[in-house]
């Protein structure tokens, strides 16, 4: 039996979308192994791409192909053996890293990730980039890096660590992108100072830590290649944000997706058109709401709706700027057993890229945004030129391809700065183009006013 939003539905016939573009419904699964042990990657084209024990790894960093700007650092807090907690030590200083801290975690409420955002870990964002939780460093002006102020307890898997991230040296070069951290057991023994290079994780979103190990784990597919995520974490209890976090079976989407939800519709009968205003960057819209506990079964188990779908508007890769339409029909009544979640998908919009545009310019090194996402109306664009380049048009455009604003420049040889007004803007994602007469470059912009 399925949950149904629609009463007496059933008696319906399902009528299909009236779209040309729209293809047949493909069945698939997406496996997370006997109680939700591994994490289940999934490609809306070609099906689940990768799994990996949702247990290997403790902390998150921003990859290679994360904004520069990106600062934050995930834990895990919900993975199979590990619940994760990571406390602050008030108090504590960098200098006081190694010392016995055994006492600091008494009476202290953990830090969790923000469940909706893959951009605010529970190492938190300082407050002026929009975030919510502490943040672990302060911005050095003289070297323009990021260096750690405050002292942290991770108690995961029976095992406990203090952990200062020393410093974050933010770079337009990979190459030069890196994370200082410093470990230790929360006794004060074990210590060790690592790196983690971005450049080792070039086509990755996140670069995985195993405390235990001290080492960095390879365990996600490229940043193009994967569009859903099946795995265990954090999310409010309530269903919405301010509520108490929670252990959760769930379907997180790639930062390089927007979804839109579709409730109270046979998925036949929803109409991505009728949703276009209704996209959210938010990782967890899908999350554990596809489904819910039948307490009428014998005995009661999960089940999941059958009048509810979600259209995802990818942003990665050949298919960008295509859009699908998924719903679940099967998860397993117990998640005690092998997990195979049932997944419907077909495309719904397959976008045609123009022709016409001209290559990149390679006389642009990058195009960075900061801060991205903007959260006070404005944003700087940073034009890092090889040579002089010379006229320039950059244009703002809207994910559907619309030109919000055009703004003439000239770009000289070396670093250029144009900030740019996006408090009029609606809350979204935006492409920024630098246009020369040899060619273009484009960034994302995420508006979050």
């Amino acid at each position: 039996m399925k949950l149904k939003y629609v009463l007496g539905i059933s008696g319906l016939a399902l009528a299909s979308v009236s779209n040309a573009q729209t293809t047949g419904w493909r069945s698939d699964t997406l496996r997370t192994d006997t109680a939700y042990r591994q994490d289940a990657y999934f490609n809306l084209e070609s099906g689940q791409v990768r799994s990996e024990p949702n247990n290997n790894w403790d902390l998150a960093f921003p990859g290679g192909v994360a904004d520069m700007m990106d600062h934050s650092v995930i834990i895990n807090d919900f993975g199979n053996g590990k619940d994760g907690k990571l406390f602050e030590l008030t108090g504590k200083t960098a200098s006081d890293f190694g010392s016995n801290l055994t006492a600091d975690t008494t009476g202290k409420t953990p830090i969790r990730n923000i469940p909706e955002t893959w951009k605010e870990g529970a190492f938190g964002l300082a407050t002026n980039m929009g975030g919510t939780n502490p943040s672990w460093g302060t911005y050095n002006i003289s070297t323009h890096y990021i260096d750690g102020v405050r002292l942290y307890a991770y108690v995961a898997g029976g095992a406990a660590y203090q952990i200062l991230i020393e410093q974050y040296q933010a770079s337009s070069l990979l190459a030069n992108r890196k994370w200082i951290i410093k470990v230790a057991k929360l006794d004060g023994t074990d210590t060790g100072t690592y790196e983690i290079n971005a450049a080792d994780f070039a086509d990755k979103h996140l670069m995985y830590f195993n405390l235990a190990t001290r080492t960095t784990v390879d365990r996600a597919p490229a940043y193009e290649n994967w569009h859903l995520l099946a795995t265990k974490y954090g999310d409010y209890y309530s269903g919405a944000p301010g509520g108490a976090v929670m252990s959760t079976t769930g379907i997180l989407t790639s930062p390089g997706v927007e979804v839109a939800k579709a409730a109270d519709l046979v998925p036949d009968d929803a109409d991505y058109n009728d949703f276009a205003a209704d996209y959210s960057e938010d990782k967890n819209v899908i999350g554990g709401t596809y489904k819910a506990v039948n307490m009428t079964g014998t005995p009661p188990g999960w089940e999941v709706y059958d009048s509810l779908s979600y259209f995802i508007k990818n942003h990665l890769g050949t298919d960008s700027g295509d859009i699908y339409q998924v719903y679940f029909d099967y998860f397993p009544a117990a998640t005690s057993g092998d997990v195979k979640i049932g997944i419907q998908v077909r495309k719904v919009y397959d976008y045609v890229k123009p022709t016409n545009i001209k290559n990149v310019d390679q006389n642009i090194g990058s195009v960075t945004l900061a801060p991205n996402p903007s959260v006070s109306g404005t944003t700087n664009i940073l034009i890092d030129a090889k040579a002089n380049v010379g006229a320039a048009m950059i244009t703002v455009t809207d994910i559907n391809g619309r030109v919000i604003n055009t703004y003439n420049h000239n770009v000289g040889a070396g670093l250029n700065q144009l900030r740019l007004n996006v408090g009029a803007y609606q809350s979204g994602l935006y492409l920024v183009n630098v246009i020369t007469a040899s060619g273009r470059q484009s960034v994302k912009l995420l508006v979050q006013n």
